[in-house]
C-alpha cells in the first residue's frame, strides 16, 4: 500500500519566518506570496498556499479575507468589498485584521517559542499591502512558474461570484493547479464541474456553517475532491469514509505545537484503529517554517515537540 504524504499549506499565503521579517507580511498580498515561493524553493513540506478570494461591486474579483475595509484600514472605514469598485479598493492600503491576529497571539502562548512567534505576528500587524486582482495573483505566478496548489476559498459565494470564478479559472487553469473550496456545497460542486479543477468543502464549526454535519455518510454521497475540515473534528468513522471514497484530508489552522502534536496523535490512533489515513493530509497552517521545523525535529523547543517527528515516522515515513 503507498503511503500517505504530509504538506504544509500556507494559510493566507502566510510563511512565519523567525529570521527575515520581510517574509511576515498582509495576508494574500503579493507581498507574502512572494514569500511562499521563495520558501518553497527549500521547504520539504510546504506545497502550496491558500487564498481567500471576493467579488467586488463591478464584479472583479480580488484576494481578500475580510467583507469590510473597517477591520482592515486605519481609519476605519465602513465600505464592503461588494459595494466599491477595484478602483475604489486599490486606493487603500490594508493591514491585517486586528481581531484575528489578537486570537492568534492568545493562541501562541501555548507554543513552547511563545516569544518568537507573537514577534512574527508583532510584524504582520506593522504592514501595509494594496489587495490584488485575482487574475494579477494569477499573472505573477505563471511568470514565476510556480508548480504549487493554488487553493482558492471563495468567500460570500454567491451566483455573481460563483460566474466570475469559473471564467477566471477557466482562464488559468491549464497553466496552474488550482484547487477551489467553500462552506456552500452546491456552488462550489458546480464551479468543479464547468471547470473541471480540484474542489473542496469546508467544514468548521455549527456556528460557521449551519448545515448537514460532515460525516462518513455525507462524504460517500457528496463527491468533493477533498474536505478541509476543522482539526479538531477528525475521528475515525470520517477519516474512514475519506479512504474508501479516495478523498483528500486538508486539517485548518494548526498554528502551534500543541495542536500539531494532537493532531498527529489522533492520526496515529486512527491509523492504529482502522489501518490507514488519508493518502493526501494537507495542513493549512499560518506558521508553515515554524511547523517544519517542529516535524523535522529542529525546533530548539523541545518540551511540546519532542515526540511530534516520532509520530511523524509512523505516520508518514515510506
Amino acid at each position: 500500500m503507498e503511503n500517505s504524504k504530509l504538506h504544509l499549506i500556507a494559510h493566507r499565503m502566510n510563511v512565519g519566518s523567525l529570521d527575515r521579517e520581510e517574509y511576515n507580511h498582509v495576508d494574500n498580498s503579493i507581498e507574502a506570496l512572494e514569500s511562499v515561493i521563495e520558501t518553497m524553493k527549500s521547504s520539504s513540506f510546504l506545497t502550496g498556499f491558500e487564498c481567500d478570494v471576493r467579488r467586488t461591486k463591478n464584479n472583479e474579483l480580488v484576494v481578500v479575507h475580510d467583507a469590510s475595509l473597517k477591520s482592515m484600514t486605519a481609519e476605519k472605514r465602513k465600505d464592503n468589498i461588494a459595494d466599491i469598485t477595484y478602483d475604489d479598493l486599490k486606493e487603500h492600503r490594508l493591514m491585517n485584521a486586528q481581531f484575528y491576529y489578537k486570537g492568534l497571539k492568545q493562541r501562541a502562548l501555548l507554543l513552547p517559542d511563545a516569544k518568537r512567534i507573537r514577534n512574527i505576528i508583532s510584524q504582520r500587524l506593522q504592514k501595509t499591502a494594496i489587495a490584488p486582482l485575482a487574475s494579477d495573483m494569477f499573472d505573477y505566478l505563471v511568470e514565476k512558474n510556480f508548480e504549487g496548489e493554488v487553493v482558492m476559498e471563495l468567500k460570500g459565494l454567491d451566483h455573481q461570484t460563483a460566474e466570475a470564478a469559473v471564467k477566471l479559472i477557466d482562464a488559468y487553469k491549464n497553466k496552474l493547479k488550482i484547487a477551489v473550496k467553500s462552506f456552500s456545497a452546491s456552488k462550489v460542486r458546480s464551479i468543479g464541474d464547468k471547470t473541471g479543477v480540484k474542489t473542496g468543502l469546508l467544514d468548521g464549526p455549527f456556528f460557521i456553517n449551519r448545515r448537514q454535519a460532515l460525516d462518513d455518510s455525507f462524504v460517500k454521497n457528496i463527491h468533493f475532491n477533498f474536505y478541509s475540515v476543522l482539526w479538531s473534528k477528525i475521528n475515525d468513522k470520517l477519516l474512514q469514509s475519506l479512504i474508501e471514497n479516495e478523498k483528500d484530508l486538508y486539517l485548518w489552522t494548526v498554528d502551534s505545537a500543541v495542536h500539531l502534536n494532537e493532531v498527529f496523535k489522533r492520526l496515529v490512533k486512527i491509523k492504529s484503529s482502522i489501518g490507514s489515513i488519508p493518502k493526501n493530509i494537507s495542513i493549512v497552517t499560518n506558521l508553515p517554517i515554524i511547523l517544519e521545523e517542529y516535524i523535522n525535529g529542529s525546533a530548539q523547543e523541545v518540551a511540546l515537540t519532542k515526540n511530534i517527528p516520532e509520530m511523524y515516522e509512523v505516520l508518514f515515513a515510506e
